[in-house]
């Protein structure tokens, strides 16, 4: 039997305590098949169905989240309706990477090289990791980037667990929260920087084929949804980090440590 295919007697037959430990999974489960809309659309379904069901009402925060869940009418909705649960439940994964460098402290560097990372500024749409984003912020902080626009609902370094992720590097790195991605890359041109999408698209250039101009901004996308298409087709133009292998991307701070050090260090 498909997990949470219960009948409705069944359901109903369940003590309420354990007709919450569905409830929960279901959401859990939707958090993990994002980018199935098939599945998705099957998880809503019964979501509502036990939801009628239950012994006793809903705590008010969790029927705040089933309620904006119903009202998702697409992927990246859905996402933003999710965020209140995945934040409190799933979010945090503990970090036990080893510092292999020690001694933290400034460092004598190509001042061509800084200027160039300075006129770079990445702009984050939708991620919903912790531990991506301080992990993108530790390298933007290795590399001395110039800034991190936060946009719609990514951890933002006032979160509890971000500094942990980050290695303590979130004071160090210029940042700014914006409530929409469309809306930082208008501010954006308006200050003349061309923007790059790091997506994997049909239009897609390498990073290692590509002349990069500063200032420039470095859009990051959304870990299982990747970039919104609106946001795309505001770009400038559309890189890729190319891959040998089965799986045919990276992890997305990984992906951005590519382009970074190409971008910087690179000769275009």
């Amino acid at each position: 039997m498909r997990q949470f295919d219960y009948s409705g007697n069944k359901f109903g037959a369940f003590d309420f305590e354990h007709q919450i430990r569905i409830i929960r999974g279901i959401i859990t489960e939707m958090d993990g098949c994002i980018g199935d809309p098939d599945r998705i659309s099957d998880l809503k379904r019964k979501l509502n169905h036990y939801r009628s069901l239950l012994r006793s009402p809903l705590a008010p925060e969790l029927e705040v989240i089933c309620d904006d869940i119903n009202q998702a009418d697409n992927v990246h909705a859905l996402l933003t309706a999710l965020k209140p649960y995945i934040d409190r439940h799933l979010s945090l994964q503990k970090d036990d990477q080893m510092t292999i460098r020690i001694g933290n402290g400034k460092r004598q560097t190509d001042p061509d090289l800084r200027s160039r990372a300075q006129g770079m500024t990445l702009v984050l749409d939708n991620l919903r990791s912790v531990f991506n984003v301080g992990s993108i912020f530790r390298t933007a902080e290795c590399l001395a980037l110039g800034r991190i626009i936060l946009c719609g609902i990514t951890p933002t370094p006032d979160h509890p667990n971000m500094n942990k992720t980050a290695m303590n590097t979130c004071d160090l790195v210029q940042w700014t929260y914006c409530t929409t991605t469309a809306e930082a890359l208008h501010a954006l041109r308006q200050q003349g920087y061309r923007s790059y999408a790091l997506e994997t698209t049909e239009r897609s250039a390498t990073v290692f084929d590509t002349s990069f101009e500063v200032p420039l901004a470095l859009v990051l996308g959304n870990e299982a949804l990747g970039i919104d298409p609106e946001v795309l087709s505001m770009v400038d133009e559309v890189i890729s980090v190319p891959v040998s292998g089965w799986k045919n991307s990276l992890n997305v701070g990984v992906a951005m440590a590519v382009a970074c050090y190409r971008i910087i260090y690179g000769k275009s």
